[in-house]
């Protein structure tokens, strides 16, 4: 029996457990270092234990990714259709203060939000929004406003201090000023 083995019993290995587990070293290493080897010890379990639950190291990944983007909180949709660019405003404000100290989930969301964005939260929020707005194609703007915010946040050279907060917010007003124009 291996040491892992005879601490299994000693924690509660559940998937809330382990994304919290994995939460705290993609915070640490960043997403291209999560691996259910580390998770494992952290939470000084078996790695099979993960793997029973959640997968292997990719599942893992987007089990994090995924628990990451429905953690954003959306704010209250607009209720007229002028106030879309302050709803969008605060949602790429949350989305920056979610998914910043989490180093790779942004990258991970801007380059994979092609292959399902229907399956995306914060993609279907803005599409709602920009519907809400009058937009011609919601649901392209969308993608793209989700994308953009998510690149710009990857970008960010400094995650644990504020130096890419007005970079940050020169890019949303521009980003919303581009949709302004192609509503």
């Amino acid at each position: 029996m291996s040491g892992f083995a005879r601490l299994r019993g000693q924690h509660d290995v559940t998937p809330p457990a382990i994304l919290e587990a994995a939460f705290a070293l993609v915070t640490e290493r960043g997403l291209d270092h999560l691996r259910v080897e580390p998770v494992a010890g952290r939470l000084r379990c078996d790695p099979r234990a993960i793997r029973d639950h959640l997968g292997g190291d990719e599942a893992l990944a987007e089990a994090v990714v995924g628990k990451a983007v429905g953690d954003v909180p959306l704010p209250t949709l607009p209720g007229d259709s002028e106030a879309w660019q302050d709803t969008l405003a605060a949602l790429a404000a949350a989305m920056r203060a979610t998914l910043l100290p989490l180093r790779g989930v942004a990258r991970r969301v801007a380059e994979t939000i092609s292959i399902a964005p229907e399956r995306n939260v914060l993609v279907a929020y803005a599409s709602t929004v920009l519907r809400l707005a009058g937009h011609r194609d919601p649901d392209w703007a969308a993608k793209l406003f989700v994308r953009a915010v998510c690149s710009e946040i990857s970008l960010d050279p400094d995650p644990e201090g504020d130096s890419g907060s007005v970079d940050f917010h020169n890019a949303m007003a521009m980003l919303l000023g581009g949709l302004a124009v192609t509503r």
